[in-house]
């Protein structure tokens, strides 16, 4: 293996993804909320499309909580929560409170509706999501859920690929530090 050419082909990939970067923009910004109570109101899936049926991918979405002194009793029941389930990571940074309301960052090239509904608890226990419901022992808080469209902004027929959609996300995730979630990609 010649690792010289290794280097010069992974140089030449970074140079393609910085190229396709400076036509991609951050066109839309919709924000909603969502009362725990209500999370099981959104397995009918008319209710959750009402909101969601705007939002076509790539998309990428934070979750917060609203009420940030109710924060810290959220986490108290997370680290109570029932083994086995496959929850997102805890990124409990040096056993800091954590300074941010954000509890996820995330992106999705397919499907918001199901990917939110992981986050929500409703569906896909064997997936990695928050499953807010699964172990909130049915506290009454408040979610915010923050939905940003990336387009390309010189022709809107290019596909956005998952690489593009990642790297953007990486910067949202260092910015917001959610208490929840991995840091996607390698970038």
């Amino acid at each position: 293996m010649k690792y010289k050419e290794i280097i010069k082909e992974t140089q030449d990939s970074l140079s393609k993804l910085s190229e396709q970067l400076n036509n991609i923009e951050i066109k839309e910004k919709y924000e909603f909320e969502i009362q725990s109570h209500e999370f099981y109101e959104f397995q009918d899936k008319s209710k959750l499309n009402s909101i969601t049926a705007n939002f076509s991918p790539p998309l990428i979405y934070t979750i917060d909580i609203t009420d940030s002194y109710k924060l810290q009793e959220l986490l108290k029941k997370y680290q109570n929560r029932p083994h086995g389930l496959k929850t997102s990571k805890f990124n409990y940074r040096n056993k800091e409170v954590p300074v941010q309301n954000t509890l996820y960052v995330g992106s999705t090239i397919k499907n918001f509706y199901s990917r939110l509904k992981q986050h929500l608890g409703l569906i896909g226990k064997n997936l990695y999501s928050m499953h807010l419901s699964r172990w909130d022992e049915q506290m009454i808080y408040t979610i915010k859920v923050t939905v940003y469209k990336i387009k390309n902004i010189k022709d809107p027929e290019i596909i956005i690929t998952q690489n593009i959609v990642e790297v953007i996300e990486q910067q949202i995730w260092d910015k917001l530090q959610p208490v929840f979630g991995k840091k996607s990609g390698q970038l």
